[in-house]
């Protein structure tokens, strides 16, 4: 079975459904920064914060400019989970994009001409076509526009469950997630 390119993820929001028992995955509220059809998907968790600020200095980011050492650190997803990451605008304003070279980032905060939305330690990475198969096998609700609205409106632990309620699922004990009808 051919697998065809049918929708671009970029820049909107992976909301695992409730059924996903994965350790790092189940819950997750994952933005993606960048989608094709060749290289994969890349994003980052969006709702699970760090609550231990020590990583800050770990990743550098206690060195810039005052609104970077404020900017709660979150656990970006499985992939080089020992590196920081910003998430940032996208310099068309079309959408948030990640930065994760040292080099880039100390630019950035030096310039001051961003505001970071978030501070992550990792991200998450899915092969050619990997992400497409996960979607059509129901494990991700895919939500577009919602990104900003959670970055800057809801705190991180909320998230998942505004994710889930924009989407339509407002009541989990109501919710069929076998595909079976609902209860």
């Amino acid at each position: 079975m051919q697998i065809e390119l049918s929708d671009n993820y970029k820049w909107k929001c992976l909301v695992a459904m409730p059924s996903m028992q994965d350790q790092v995955f189940g819950g997750s509220v994952i933005y993606i920064t960048e989608h094709s059809n060749i290289s994969g998907a890349v994003g980052v968790i969006i709702n699970r914060n760090i609550p231990d600020s020590k990583h800050l200095d770990e990743f550098g980011f206690t060195k810039f400019k005052n609104q970077w050492g404020h900017i709660p650190l979150h656990f970006g997803g499985p992939v080089e989970h020992n590196t920081g990451f910003v998430l940032h605008q996208t310099s068309d304003l079309r959408g948030l994009t990640l930065t994760g070279s040292r080099q880039k980032i100390e630019e950035l905060a030096q310039e001051d001409k961003i505001q970071p939305y978030m501070l992550a330690a990792g991200y998450c990475s899915w092969g050619s076509f990997q992400l497409e198969r996960e979607v059509r096998a129901n494990s991700w609700l895919v939500l577009d526009g919602i990104a900003e609205h959670l970055l800057a409106d809801i705190e991180p632990q909320a998230r998942y469950q505004e994710a889930l309620r924009l989407s339509g699922i407002s009541n989990l004990a109501f919710f069929d997630f076998n595909g079976s009808g609902n209860a």
